[in-house]
């Protein structure tokens, strides 16, 4: 989820979701061919002095610039692949 409440859109929310779109290839309230990801937006999610604020897997991401999304994406992948090893 991308906020695009009042703090974010004055820091960027817009552009933070348009590099979620281009690393995505969807657009908001679509998911992704492998069913990973969903892309929504949100007017506030309470994390104003975090501003832009990206929420991923229920965890607020702050400061997001479009430079972190790729980050962010890889943590959560790196997450991923901790978890399915610790369950086998």
């Amino acid at each position: 989820r991308v906020c695009l409440g009042t703090a974010c859109h004055m820091k960027g929310g817009y552009i933070t979701l348009d590099a979620w779109k281009r690393r995505l290839g969807i657009e908001p309230e679509q998911t992704t061919a492998d069913r990973e990801f969903d892309l929504d937006t949100v007017a506030c999610v309470g994390c104003c002095v975090m501003a832009p604020v990206t929420v991923v897997d229920d965890k607020p991401q702050g400061h997001v610039e479009p430079t972190k999304v790729d980050g962010i994406l890889l943590s959560f992948e790196r997450e991923r692949e901790e978890k399915s090893k610790e369950s086998q």
